[in-house]
């Protein structure tokens, strides 16, 4: 049987050819930037085909083998994407580590880190779409930072795509739930904040209230974890809180490399943020002084006291509060005298930084 006049079209027959052996490459190759290439080159061969082809038939015969091609694929990146489950007859998750410098490798998945930062990614659409799907049922974000949301989600995984605690719960330092998960975006809005702000530390530094020789900021060099917990409560006198807080959460943990002449004879920096999110960027002031603990101890104050704890014992080089809005001058003030017992003892002081958002998420 001769073959439609169309086949004998280069174009075409370069496109058939593709398209056979991107099919085989699926087989072999792990998702990824190889993986994407490939699809990439096997559609834009049809597509240039589809323009330069008589022909119904074979149009729609080049059509169906793309359509082959991409179901093949797309089952291939939902595999990849399956997080892993805890059965019902293993053992729950080890405690939460709390020995100074441990670090937990566990990383997202790529095939979503590729698919929300690439618009091109095969399924780039469903993985937005189940995105946005959690963040429409967030009632207390605006409509600015719904739209902001998934460009900053982009940003942080496009620096960080290991980042623990984004979309892999951090089970070994004490996180349930990873912050994408619909139980944590999909309520309130100080979750979508830790991504928004860390977005923002990306795009820019920002200095610190009074002290602008000291900014913060994330590097492409940095490692970054979320919702990890830090040792707040110990044996000695000198350092021991309160029976019901034995630790402290950083919402963002920045592990920093040494300068290259000395990385392989100095320890990471590891800088910690806890971020403070405000309607209409108004002040933050914790209530302190007003929202008690069953101590008789306001929260900021407890958490203060675990903050500098943490910094005594060098589990973190450095701690940050980072805010929307501004912070009130209790919070202030309560910083301030927490700050002149790190000071005496040797250690960096906590810092505060305002107004970190992107410019589109800032009141006006």
């Amino acid at each position: 049987m001769t073959p439609p006049r169309a086949l004998a079209n280069p174009t075409v027959s370069l496109a058939q050819n593709c398209l056979t052996e991107v099919l085989a490459a699926i087989d072999r190759l792990r998702p990824g930037p190889d993986f994407s290439r490939q699809l990439e080159r096997a559609k834009s061969s049809v597509e240039r085909a589809l323009l330069e082809v008589v022909g119904d038939d074979v149009k729609q015969q080049l059509r169906d083998r793309l359509r082959h091609l991409e179901s093949q694929a797309t089952q291939v990146l939902q595999s990849a994407d399956q997080s892993p489950t805890i059965k019902p007859d293993e053992p729950p998750p080890a405690p939460a580590s709390v020995t100074p410098g441990a670090t937990a490798a566990r990383a997202i998945a790529p095939v979503i880190c590729e698919a929300l930062t690439n618009p091109n990614h095969l399924m780039h659409r469903s993985v937005s779409e189940r995105l946005l799907k959690y963040v429409d049922t967030n009632r207390e974000l605006t409509q600015t930072y719904k739209e902001q949301l998934p460009k900053d989600i982009a940003e942080v995984l496009r620096i960080a795509p290991t980042a623990l605690g984004l979309y892999k719960e951090a089970t070994n330092r004490g996180q349930r739930h990873p912050l994408s998960s619909q139980g944590k975006l999909g309520r309130g809005t100080g979750t979508a904040y830790e991504i928004m702000g860390t977005a923002a530390l990306i795009r820019k530094s920002a200095r610190a209230t009074g002290k602008p020789d000291s900014p913060l900021y994330i590097s492409p060099r940095d490692s970054l974890d979320f919702g990890i917990k830090l040792q707040a409560s110990y044996a000695d006198d000198e350092r021991k809180l309160f029976h019901s807080r034995k630790t402290i959460e950083a919402d963002l943990l920045i592990s920093r490399p040494p300068p290259q002449p000395n990385r392989l004879l100095e320890p990471h920096r590891e800088i910690a943020v806890d971020f403070k999110h405000v309607k209409h960027g108004k002040s933050y002031s914790d209530k302190d002084g007003e929202q008690k603990t069953k101590e008789g101890t306001s929260s900021l104050a407890k958490q203060l006291k675990g903050v500098a704890s943490a910094l005594k014992t060098e589990e973190i080089h450095e701690f940050h509060f980072v805010s929307n809005g501004h912070f009130s001058e209790s919070f202030r003030r309560a910083v301030d005298n927490a700050n002149s017992e790190l000071i005496a003892y040797g250690c960096k002081p906590i810092l505060l930084h305002e107004h970190v958002i992107a410019e589109q998420c800032k009141p006006t």
